[in-house]
């Protein structure tokens, strides 16, 4: 979810895990944004799921869903 203070939440969920990402966006052209993670201390490196890719660029698509990847997420 992107939020108006320019953060935003990023939770991944698959068969055996969970990967969460807290972060800052940033506008890189009209329906383009750049998600940034935070970076997290050591132990959490070693978790299973860890987003290794920490920067990722998404394209709005309307005002609940933007694409990332392949995947489409939408807002609940």
């Amino acid at each position: 979810m992107l939020k108006g203070d320019s953060t935003f939440i990023l939770d991944y969920r698959f068969f055996d895990g969970q990967s969460t990402c807290n972060g800052r966006w940033k506008y890189i052209s009209k329906d383009t944004v750049l998600l940034k993670c935070d970076t997290e201390k050591f132990p959490a490196q070693l978790q299973l799921g860890y987003m290794s890719n920490r920067i990722q660029k998404a394209t709005i698509l309307n005002r609940k869903q933007i694409q990332l990847g392949k995947i489409v997420l939408s807002k609940l």
